[in-house]
């Protein structure tokens, strides 16, 4: 007994309207390429996707190791008898699988009248019989399209290209950061006199050569002990980058500073001889009377001066000097020790005034760097400079080193707004 023959139409929205019809008999490979029984152009359909083969209980669906797999139905399928009217699943393509006599009508496929041209080249080749008419040529049924399923989208080549993004950023911002450490541990050369203080400002470290870029310490952590306790010693300052370092005797010693990004600093210091002492700061040849007269007028000036925080500027530390000159000037004088002990007690008082406003001035600078308020800074390190007008003192060279250094680093911050615009 002659076997039904195939019919088979696509039904989805892709390729829709094709059909083709087959001996029964005759196996059916389908995929892409024209040299399949069924070609069907589409992306989603392997080269060799599936094929039909009849036995002798009916006809069998076998999978060809396709990339997107194939489907009865819902369900995917490796092997599976097929019945007519199951929809086959071939990646986004699906097909209706009909058996149709020869002698009657296609019921399975509808009542419509589209002609549906058979595969001529590939079936001619199998046909094992003459065409005829109605096997060129099968009356087509109205198809209702079935949506096929959607392509997944493959989002892990986008994660791992926006990994390694973010690993090479991250990398950056390390390297900005910290810097590239030397391999040695970076020496700064400090020459000062006995008895003298001078501030050192390691932000700015140079770097050794040939050796790339180097930042200097952001921040002053801790301080070592000297090599030689008897040469010299050091002590950190308000400003977090400055050092102030101290003479004692003659001689050179090693001093480890601690900070980040370097860790460590060594401070060589050589301590040379002192200074000559200053002439005696008290006039000469005057009498009891006038030095009395003297230290008065001084104590009388004092008064008037109001200590408040308008009133701290740079008339204060002179005004400091004059009292300890008026304190030395009355002291040996007979039934002047209390006026004297008050002008020193005056000038105390004048000079935590002054270290008051030095500690705001100088919290209030560090604030307006971080937030890159460049101009307001500088303003109030112009008045933190004049509040020690005494080239000699301490202060006056802390002072003087922070401000050059913040004046560099507003101009080069300048520089890069300009260069981002």
């Amino acid at each position: 007994m002659p076997r039904p023959r195939l019919c088979l139409t696509v039904v989805s929205e892709l390729l829709r309207g094709e059909q083709f019809s087959f001996d029964g008999d005759q196996p059916i490979s389908i995929g892409r390429t024209t040299d399949n029984t069924l070609p069907l152009d589409h992306k989603s359909v392997s080269r060799r996707h599936a094929r039909i083969e009849a036995d002798d209980t009916g006809y069998v669906l076998l999978d060809l190791g396709s990339h997107n797999g194939t489907r009865v139905g819902d369900k995917l399928v490796s092997k599976q008898r097929l019945q007519s009217g199951d929809v086959i699943g071939l990646g986004e393509i699906l097909v209706k699988f009909v058996l149709v006599d020869d002698d009657a009508a296609t019921e399975g496929m509808g009542g419509g009248n589209l002609p549906v041209v058979a595969a001529a080249v590939a079936q001619a080749a199998a046909l094992a019989r003459p065409m005829t008419f109605e096997d060129v040529f099968v009356p087509g049924g109205a198809t209702t399209p079935v949506a096929g399923p959607k392509a997944r989208r493959n989002f892990w080549p986008a994660i791992y290209a926006l990994g390694m993004v973010l690993v090479v950023v991250l990398g950056l911002a390390a390297f900005w950061a910290v810097g590239v450490r030397p391999i040695e541990t970076p020496r700064v050369d400090v020459l000062v006199r006995a008895n003298e203080s001078l501030p050192v400002d390691l932000s700015r470290l140079p770097a050794p050569e040939q050796r790339g870029w180097m930042r200097g310490l952001s921040r002053i952590q801790r301080i070592g002990t000297p090599a030689d306790q008897q040469v010299a010693d050091a002590r950190t300052t308000l400003f977090h980058t400055l050092v102030s370092v101290r003479g004692k005797s003659p001689g050179s010693t090693d001093i480890p500073v601690y900070g980040p990004p370097l860790g460590e600093v060594i401070l060589r210091v050589v301590v040379r001889g002192a200074k000559p002492p200053p002439e005696a700061a008290d006039p000469g040849g005057m009498s009891v009377a006038d030095r009395r007269a003297f230290g008065h007028r001084i104590l009388q000036k004092a008064d008037t001066f109001v200590i408040g925080k308008g009133s701290v500027n740079s008339y204060t530390w002179g005004i400091a000097k004059e009292l300890d000159l008026a304190a030395r000037l009355l002291e040996p004088i007979p039934n002047e020790l209390t006026h004297a002990t008050r002008a020193s007690q005056m000038a105390h008082e004048l000079r935590k005034a002054l270290n008051r406003r030095f500690d705001q001035l100088a919290r209030e600078i560090d604030i307006l760097r971080e937030q890159g308020k460049y101009p307001e800074a500088l303003a109030r390190a112009l008045e933190l400079r004049s509040l020690f007008p005494d080239p000699e003192s301490e202060e006056h060279l802390v002072v003087n080193l922070f401000y050059e250094g913040l004046v560099e680093e507003a101009a080069r911050a300048e520089r890069e707004a300009q260069e981002k615009r």
